[in-house]
């Protein structure tokens, strides 16, 4: 009669580092990784290539008053241990000629603002945020596509900037501020907030050749404010880092105009 493994003791004929436990059953031992960038670009490999991707559809309108006609976007993932978990919702469509209009509202009383100023770091208030990547055509996503970023307050006041890569960024030139029309309406239970990504911008100074069906994109949509007593990050899909960074275009979801 064949003895079976005892614990701990490899089994023959099998790959290096397959053992036995107490109840039989096999398992592997524990990869070691040398830092815990790795391990995020694993979780971020299997999160884009080991189940299905989902994919935001950006309905084509005519106007802005057909936003109510696009698909919805919900926040609903706080990392990093939040305090506060306030729900957003919001709605995106593509303006053929004019941009992406995005619509948002945020369940939060009295939401903290202090700035006022174009180009102002808003993301220590309570502030929405779109970010936007369009890599170029034969580009893997990565982290260092070009990718941009709206982030506004209740105030109205806005951060615009774009670049590929979080260092070096530029700003978005104040020229398009009229177009963008940032417009915020804020209640007793609420606040909401529209703006436009102007089409220009985007094929001036982004780089981007075209806005149609095939058009590569990726989108992510936050939740913040990074003052200590009313920290919080939300996030439309997840993103798996050990530490707080919305710049990181490999956890966008992918998009679809249409």
């Amino acid at each position: 009669m064949r003895r079976r493994p005892g614990k701990g003791e490899r089994l023959k004929n099998k790959p290096d580092g397959l053992f036995f436990n107490q109840g039989f059953a096999p398992k592997r031992r524990k990869s070691r990784y040398r830092s815990a960038e790795l391990e995020v670009r694993r979780a971020c490999l299997s999160v884009r290539f080991g189940m299905e991707e989902k994919m935001y559809q950006i309905r084509k309108i005519h106007s802005r008053q057909e936003i109510d006609s696009c698909e919805p976007f919900h926040i609903t993932h706080y990392m990093w241990n939040s305090q506060r978990r306030p729900a957003v919702s919001g709605k995106m469509g593509y303006i053929p000629g004019e941009g992406f209009f995005v619509r948002m509202t945020c369940e939060e009383e009295n939401p903290l603002t202090t700035y006022t100023n174009y180009m102002d770091p808003v993301c220590n208030d309570s502030a929405m945020e779109v970010f936007l990547a369009f890599p170029e055509e034969g580009e893997r996503l990565g982290n260092d596509v070009m990718y941009l970023n709206f982030e506004a307050n209740s105030n109205g006041a806005l951060h615009a900037a774009y670049g590929k890569g979080r260092k070096g960024r530029s700003p978005m030139p104040e020229e398009y501020l009229p177009v963008c029309g940032v417009r915020t309406e804020v209640e007793k239970e609420r606040w909401s907030l529209s703006l436009l990504i102007p089409e220009a911008y985007l094929k001036k100074e982004c780089g981007v050749k075209a806005l149609d069906e095939n058009t590569e994109l990726y989108c992510n949509f936050y939740k913040i404010s990074e003052t200590p007593e009313n920290e919080h990050y939300g996030s439309f899909h997840l993103i798996e880092n050990p530490t707080p960074n919305f710049h990181l275009p490999l956890y966008f979801e992918r998009c679809r105009i249409g």
